[in-house]
């Protein structure tokens, strides 16, 4: 783990130019955000704004002459000394304190990074050609970590003192930062970090993956900028794991009766009396259908409870639910299943069955920390969508210079 020099938002346009992730967007929001704010990074992302039809090698170029005009424009300036920078986020309901830096290609190529998801190589090797055209990363991928007492007193020191950023965002998230350049605070925390045998992917499995393609494409792992990775560490007790419930838009050709007929083998199933339900505990499914709600309890040796992935929620309804009795095998493509994070709640899968879009949906009980680590140290995969991880990170507020 290393410092590294920023290019940053001055202290003054930071609210303005962070952004959510450009797929967050609607069009119309999208279009709103390019034409009242002329700071915003999403005229670095999507440069030639809401109509925007190139792709490829040709709109990866657009963006690193937009980034470019941005740093002429002095919107954004490089940091003086190599820091590291304590990021706070505050939602209404958790507060998120993690480091930002960089990790070495090679610990994540050694597996000292370790990763729960499958990866797409196409979307590898696309990102690793945008990184590589446009010199810069502009979003840092989530890692947690266990907790470092060493760490948590450098984040008491610092933030006592004013951040360098305070700002709140229109989705009521509060953001701060702090650099932390002076010598023996980042010997402190590279130190601290230096300890682990390993840190856990919690969101950016492609950008990881694409940075080690990278690496390869320019050489190998040495210590060039494009050897490094930008991450916000955050401590493992302080990660909020949320779920992704499922929607399905037709049951097979089953009736309402015909479906509950075939889960009644695989489940014990209680009707619920209630507007909006979620499970309580593991191994307990909600099903919403027709108007009512329904708890799924997994009947003794559905699955093995010793595997890593086979005792997941998420794989118990992929493959005795989905796979066998609705005939969804590809969850990454097929067109009779969506996905809704669990910040949404119970109540917008019901909305999304009664407006008659969807027949049926479920929802789970969050995989837990445990569960997530123990799959990663086994080397496996969890199935699509298994998680929704807090926080989401800003695009614009640090910059990896890979150049």
């Amino acid at each position: 783990v290393k410092p590294f020099k920023a290019l940053r938002p001055t202290r003054d346009k930071a609210y303005l130019v962070a952004t959510r992730s450009y797929v967050s967007y609607t069009d119309e929001r999208l279009r709103h955000k390019l034409e009242n704010n002329p700071f915003t990074f999403l005229h670095v992302i999507n440069p030639d704004g809401i109509n925007d039809s190139s792709h490829g090698q040709e709109k990866f170029e657009k963006v690193k002459k937009r980034f470019e005009l941005f740093c002429k424009e002095r919107i954004f300036k490089e940091e003086e000394k190599a820091a590291f920078y304590i990021y706070q986020q505050q939602t209404p309901t958790h507060v998120f304190t993690g480091i930002i830096g960089g990790i070495s290609v090679k610990d994540y190529n050694e597996g000292r990074v370790k990763k729960h998801e499958h990866t797409i190589t196409a979307k590898e090797n696309l990102f690793a050609e945008y990184l590589n055209t446009t010199g810069i990363n502009t979003e840092p991928v989530l890692l947690i970590h266990k907790p470092l007492s060493a760490i948590g007193n450098i984040k008491n020191k610092y933030m006592q003192t004013r951040a360098e950023y305070e700002f709140t965002s229109t989705d009521r998230i509060m953001h701060l930062v702090w650099p932390v350049s002076e010598e023996e605070d980042v010997k402190t925390i590279a130190d601290a970090f230096a300890e682990l045998n390993e840190v856990y992917i919690a969101d950016g499995h492609h950008r990881c993956a694409s940075s080690s393609r990278l690496a390869q494409l320019r050489g190998g792992e040495g210590e060039n900028a494009h050897d490094y990775f930008m991450a916000y560490m955050l401590p493992e007790t302080t990660i909020k794991i949320q779920e992704f419930n499922r929607v399905v838009r037709t049951l097979n050709g089953l009736t309402k009766d015909e479906f509950l007929n075939q889960l009644e083998e695989k489940f014990f199933i209680r009707w619920i009396n209630t507007k909006e339900f979620h499970p309580s505990s593991l191994h307990e499914i909600g099903l919403y259908i027709d108007g009512d709600w329904y708890a799924l309890f997994t009947k003794p040796g559905l699955f093995n409870p010793e595997h890593p992935v086979e005792q997941l929620d998420c794989h118990i309804v992929s493959t005795k639910i989905l796979a066998p009795i609705l005939n969804i095998t590809d969850e990454r493509n097929d067109k009779n299943i969506d996905f809704l994070p669990g910040s949404d709640g119970a109540k917008a899968v019901a909305e999304k069955v009664d407006s008659g879009e969807f027949a049926a949906g479920f929802v789970l009980f969050p995989i837990t920390m445990d569960q997530l680590k123990n799959v990663a140290d086994a080397g496996m995969y969890m199935p699509p969508k298994s998680t929704y991880i807090e926080p989401k990170m800003r695009s614009g507020l640090t910059i990896y210079n890979l150049d």
